[in-house]
């Protein structure tokens, strides 16, 4: 009498760890050699893909095998590099095995990325044997995102950008903007194809709203449907456009900070010292610099940038600007900022110091326009540009000091030289110096704690 070959049943399932948008696997129907009883179906499933690179998303696969009997199982994996076996031989009851498996072979070291076929051997006490093949791939390489072309001055638009994507899957592309602090925030996300794509962005501040008027940089972040991603190369983007400026003397709610603005930067000398004392001391300022001053010095704007200091706008003749009308005072500002950008792709946006401190409805209109929402004036002024000599700008410059306060210096000789008083003192009343930028962020702005003053007189001195 002729024995019956026996096949055992077997399926195949893989499965990501985490939720992924899968693709069914191809089921295959294993039959028996020629002139025996054919065996039974078997079907396969498999997700897209997952990418075992330790970041801990989609980091391995979950595989199961599901068999109609008692068998002895083997699972490998054929792919670029040949067969690996995932799953040594073994014995299985009927029913769900399953394992996960991290990408690496026999040896421990992770397989090259690509298509992968997972295949379930079953070989049963009789020697009949049935196989299940599932499809998935091991994709650990970020996708490429470059820019191709991006406004870099947007207005009051939507920044419209041009970029290229290269990458096996489906990626979602995240626009990051950063302001003067340098720390980036999302924008916003679109669904972005292998390769070009010309997308129309919104520009939103750091917990939505409209961005406001100043310098920004602008990244791509792509990630791929396994959770690789890789950044762009920052852009500079500047923003303006006219906005409802406000008069600022002293930020309340800033802790124990003290911001100090240096004004002109007319003596190339002393900006440099200035700048060389404050790195020393690991302090941050803000410098109110004239126009052409700023084109004649590029070495210490790039530097005042580089090192963390925040920059404002001080016109661009020092003339008095409430004899000027609202379009002058706008020009002088726009035509301002100008050498910054050129210099060092950022903007004095939104801070603006009139000469003088002197203002008038047309000085804030003007700023207003140009896109300035902070004129910004002071609560401590050691008159230094009257060069009383080093002891008496730091004696007047610490005595008067508080919490918050806003002192005006000038980047000169005597100044230069009474800024380490000037620390020392702060630092024994137990106040740090820091840029207007951070004074504000401690104050809350935008928020209205910081302190408003309309009506605020001139000053006589430069």
């Amino acid at each position: 009498m002729l024995r019956r070959r026996l096949f055992p049943a077997v399926s195949i399932a893989a499965a990501l760890t985490l939720p992924v948008a899968c693709a069914g696997g191809a089921g295959v129907a294993v039959g028996a050699p020629a002139g025996e009883t054919e065996g039974p179906a078997v079907t396969a499933a498999a997700p897209a893909a997952f990418s075992p690179n330790g970041d801990g998303i989609k980091d391995t696969a979950a595989i199961s095998v599901t068999l109609g009997q008692a068998v002895i199982l083997t699972v490998e994996a054929h792919g670029p590099g040949g067969v690996e076996t995932i799953l040594p031989a073994r014995f299985a009851e009927a029913g769900e095995t399953a394992f996960r498996w991290d990408g690496r072979g026999r040896s421990g070291q992770r397989l090259a990325d690509g298509a992968y076929t997972i295949v379930a051997h079953a070989l049963d006490a009789t020697g009949g044997s049935a196989s299940a093949e599932a499809r998935l791939r091991l994709d650990t390489t970020p996708p490429r995102v470059t820019w191709a072309n991006v406004a870099e001055r947007p207005g009051a638009g939507p920044l419209r950008t041009r970029f290229r994507v290269t990458d096996r899957g489906a990626t979602r592309v995240t626009l990051l903007v950063s302001g003067r602090d340098g720390q980036p925030w999302q924008s916003g996300t679109r669904p972005a194809g292998p390769g070009t794509a010309q997308v129309a962005w919104a520009l939103r501040a750091r917990g939505g709203g409209k961005l406001s008027p100043g310098g920004y940089r602008v990244s791509l972040r792509a990630v791929d449907d396994v959770g690789n991603a890789a950044t762009s190369r920052a852009r500079p983007v500047l923003v303006s456009y006219p906005v409802s400026t406000r008069v600022i003397r002293r930020v309340e709610g800033a802790g124990r900070r003290v911001a100090l603005t240096f004004d002109d930067c007319n003596d190339r000398v002393a900006w440099a010292r200035i700048l060389g004392i404050l790195a020393a001391r690991d302090a941050r300022a803000t410098f109110f610099c004239l126009g052409p001053l700023v084109a004649a010095h590029p070495a210490q704007a790039r530097r005042t940038v580089r090192e963390g200091h925040s920059i404002g706008n001080h016109s661009w003749g020092h003339p008095h600007m409430p004899s000027l009308s609202e379009w002058a005072v706008r020009s002088e500002l726009e035509r301002a900022g100008e050498p910054w950008w050129s210099l060092a792709r950022t903007s004095p946006l939104p801070l603006f110091r009139p000469p003088y401190g002197a203002l008038g409805s047309s000085v804030l209109a003007g700023a207003g326009a140009a896109g300035y929402r902070l004129t910004v004036l002071w609560d401590v002024d050691p008159q230094d540009w009257r060069r009383p000599g080093a002891s008496v700008i730091a004696a007047r410059s610490v005595g008067p000091a508080r919490r918050g306060s806003i002192v005006v210096l000038h980047v000169q000789a005597q100044t230069a030289a009474a800024l380490p008083a000037i620390l020392d003192g702060l630092a024994r009343k137990g106040l740090r110096p820091v840029s207007l930028d951070e004074l504000l962020r401690a104050g809350g702005y935008p928020q209205s704690r910081v302190t408003v003053s309309q009506n605020a007189s001139p000053a006589q001195g430069p």
